[in-house]
Order: structure tokens, then C-alpha cells, then sequence
């Protein structure tokens, strides 16, 4: 058995961005969310709230995103936010 998940995290490589640390962050429903990823015609579209999960559990949220088409909404101190697919996060146990 893997041992629980502390959080999981990225840090930014571009524009103002760069060298900041995002992390995954329970909403105000505590859950974290995760965005299904679609193609679609528009751009906006991984946004809509009908292509979101929200799951109680880091380990919830990184078991989805070991499944291709899935992004995790993470939010930095200053409150930037992003989407990340698993190849960006990095995983940080207890």
C-alpha cells in the first residue's frame, strides 16, 4: 500500500508563472477539482462546471489523473491559478 499523498504540486516554467509553486487546493465544498479534458470549439471549454470532478482525496485526484484526460485545478499563494496533467505535478508523500 502507497503511503497517503501530503499534496501534490508544480512550479511554474513560464511568463509570471515561472518559479512559482501551485498546489492542489480544496474548493469552498472541500473538494479538489478536476477538469475531464474535451476537445471541443471552443476554447473555454474544459472550464464549464459539466466538465469538472471533485473528489475528497489527493489520493482521489491523483488515481484520476493517472487516467489520460483529466487536469487538476491548482492554485498558487498569491492565487493564480492552473490546470496540470500528471506528466507537470510532482507528488510529495507523508
Amino acid at each position: 500500500m502507497n503511503s497517503p499523498i501530503k499534496r501534490l504540486y508544480t512550479v511554474g516554467t513560464k511568463g509570471k508563472a515561472k518559479g512559482v509553486t501551485f498546489e492542489a487546493k480544496k474548493n469552498s465544498l472541500e473538494k479538489f477539482v478536476l477538469n475531464i479534458k474535451k476537445v471541443a470549439d471552443s476554447e473555454s471549454a474544459e472550464v464549464k462546471p459539466s466538465n469538472k470532478i471533485m473528489v475528497d482525496t489527493l489520493e482521489e485526484a491523483y488515481a484520476l489523473l493517472k487516467q489520460e484526460g483529466y487536469s487538476l485545478n491548482m492554485a498558487s499563494k498569491d492565487g493564480q491559478r492552473t490546470l496540470c496533467e500528471l506528466s507537470k505535478i510532482k507528488v510529495e508523500y507523508f
